[in-house]
Order: C-alpha cells, then sequence, then structure tokens
C-alpha cells in the first residue's frame, strides 16, 4: 500500500510541474489574431489530433482532455468554437470517415461522442454554457472558445450568448447528419461500413 502512495504523490508532484510549464510556454503556442484561428484550428486538427483520435479509446479521450484543457487555459488564440467548426465541416467528416478502418471509425465515434456530450449539457442549461464555455478565468474576460470580439490585448470583450451557441450547435448537428447520410446514401462499401 505505501508504494501505491509514493506512486500517487509522485504522479501528482509530475503533474503540478507539467501544469506550471504549460502555463509558462502557451503564449507561444498559437501565434496569429484571435479572429483569424480557422488556420489554427486545422494546424491542431491535421497534426495533433485526428492521427491520435484514431489510435485508441484511450487517445481520444486524451484528445478529448487535451481540447478541453487548452480550452480552460484560454490559451492565446485557441478558440473552441473554430476548432469545432473546422471538425464539424460536412466534407472535412466525409473524408474522416471514409479513411478509417471499422476499429478506427469505432475511436472517432467514442471522441465525437465526447464532444457532443459535453455540447449537450451546454445547450441543456445556460449556467452550464457560461460556466464552462464562457467562463472566468485568470485572463480578464472569460474563455477565448466562444468570443465574439476581443480588445487590443486579445482579451474578449463579449462571448455568444446561449441561444446563439444553440443555433451555432443546430449547424453542427446539421453538418453531421449531411455526412451521415452521404456516406449511407452512396454505393462504396467503404462509404457504407
Amino acid at each position: 500500500m505505501d508504494t501505491f502512495i509514493k506512486e500517487s504523490t509522485q504522479q501528482s508532484e509530475r503533474v503540478a510541474k507539467a501544469k506550471v510549464l504549460i502555463t509558462k510556454r502557451m503564449d507561444t503556442w498559437f501565434m496569429g489574431e484571435p479572429l483569424k484561428s480557422n488556420g489554427v484550428s486545422d494546424a491542431i486538427l491535421e497534426q495533433c489530433l485526428l492521427p491520435r483520435i484514431i489510435l485508441s479509446k484511450i487517445d481520444s479521450e486524451y484528445s478529448f482532455a487535451l481540447i478541453k484543457y487548452i480550452h480552460e487555459l484560454s490559451c492565446p488564440n485557441f478558440r473552441l468554437m473554430a476548432l469545432y467548426d473546422r471538425l464539424f465541416k460536412a466534407n472535412r467528416l466525409r473524408g474522416m470517415l471514409f479513411t478509417c478502418t471499422v476499429q478506427e471509425g469505432v475511436y472517432l465515434g467514442h471522441f465525437f461522442h465526447l464532444i457532443l456530450r459535453e455540447l449537450n449539457k451546454w445547450h441543456k442549461s445556460s449556467a452550464d454554457y457560461e460556466k464552462e464555455a464562457i467562463g472566468k478565468s485568470k485572463r480578464s474576460g472569460g474563455y477565448l472558445g466562444f468570443a465574439t470580439a476581443f480588445d487590443e490585448e486579445g482579451h474578449p470583450t463579449s462571448h455568444l450568448d446561449h441561444a446563439e451557441f444553440q443555433d451555432v450547435l443546430y449547424g453542427w448537428h446539421k453538418n453531421i447528419n449531411l455526412a451521415l447520410k452521404a456516406c449511407l446514401s452512396g454505393t462504396e462499401w467503404t462509404h457504407i461500413r
């Protein structure tokens, strides 16, 4: 039992050190203007997330946790809404589904389940949306994820309200539906599987 306690303490210390290091370095990760974050989102998706999501269930969970953590840190120029806009594009979804093996599709589906579960929670409750999506952080003005305007220093000055978020979520659901419908109505077996 002492070994487990010792290992737990060591692991907690490593996590704390990693969080300090991440917080120190995050200002240099994503350069650019906050409202022009599509390039950042595409790079994160294509180079970091999509290759890892399809490796295993744990990797898909890690990728979701990473997105959530970066959002909660209010990492400069990382906007959750822009990332999800890019992820939920109908053409990108069709391409991802087409190129996955059956097992990779399971892991991709698990990743989408985690995202959609959180988005559904925000859709149902404006209090959860305001706390977790807009949030108040150490950086003034709240999280960057759903901000619609920024000051000169890159801090958010306004965010999507709950009704606007629900409209955006509807659009993402519509794109998912279009991609799935296109895959299932095709004649290619690889699209249907």
